[in-house]
């Protein structure tokens, strides 16, 4: 990934992303990362470690969602009732960051499901002063329904290849084409990751000479899922539609009209 390592983890414990940036280089949001580190608190009484400041959090919490497209679970929802609820939260200034940090559509899109869904403390006037031109309540009904459909289950990083490069293809066909030798290095490093990432997605081919076989095992396992997929996706047609309805919503999210 272009704003973190690959996840460092080993069986029966927690991953761990050290990030460099809090969005991907893709993304059309702007944060201000040296804000960020200016308003961090501390934690409890821990005075060597730091964490983001209430609207900070709460606007981060919305955007890792929408750099998910939402497929992350309803434990967001929960998320953000929990923060509403344990922290004073300066309203205003989140609607003024978030437009600041051009993030104010997952902001929207992920306080009006926590407050719908999760029944979070949530004004609606924050919600008004968020709402875009183009806004539709059905884009909150089909990535709610996206979220019930998620797998909760932890998945292995490289178990699901062919779903991340649809998604940036899918990203680049809405942005067109004058960015496309940006989205065909995006293709490149998809399809061949840095030695780093490999080692540690593949670890039985983490020695130099075996390498190879893990980059032969990858392509194989983007070709069958690929197929799979194309193969449910003809045959279904309600997975057809909800596939639609969620690159809308996807559509939506990436747009810089703010």
């Amino acid at each position: 990934h272009a704003h973190h390592l690959a996840p460092l983890y080993k069986p029966g414990e927690l991953k761990i992303e050290l990030h460099w940036s809090l969005t991907p280089v893709r993304e059309s949001t702007v944060i201000d990362h040296q804000g960020i580190w200016n308003r961090a608190v501390v934690w409890r009484d821990m005075m060597d470690a730091l964490v983001l400041e209430p609207v900070d959090l709460l606007i981060y919490t919305c955007v890792h969602a929408g750099n998910h497209k939402f497929r992350i679970g309803a434990k967001l929802l929960l998320d953000i009732k929990y923060i509403c609820e344990h922290f004073q939260i300066d309203w205003e200034m989140l609607v003024r960051r978030s437009i600041s940090w051009k993030a104010r559509r997952s902001v929207l899109l992920a306080l009006i499901m926590a407050k719908q869904f999760a029944n979070a403390n949530i004004p609606m006037n924050v919600l008004e002063n968020l709402k875009t031109d183009d806004w539709k309540m059905d884009i909150a009904v089909v990535t709610f329904m996206e979220i019930l459909c998620f797998r909760t289950k932890q998945e292995d990083p490289r178990s699901n290849p062919w779903d991340l490069g649809l998604e940036r293809f899918s990203i680049s066909t809405q942005n067109g084409g004058g960015r496309s030798s940006k989205y065909a290095k995006h293709v490149w490093v998809f399809l061949f990751p840095s030695r780093t990432y490999m080692v540690r997605a593949y670890p039985k081919f983490s020695k130099g000479w075996l390498l190879p076989l893990a980059y032969l095992e990858r392509f194989l396992t983007i070709a069958a899922r690929g197929w799979r997929r194309l193969r449910v996706t003809v045959g279904d047609k309600d997975l057809k539609k909800r596939l639609s309805s969620h690159r809308e919503v996807t559509f939506w999210l990436n747009k810089i009209v703010d």
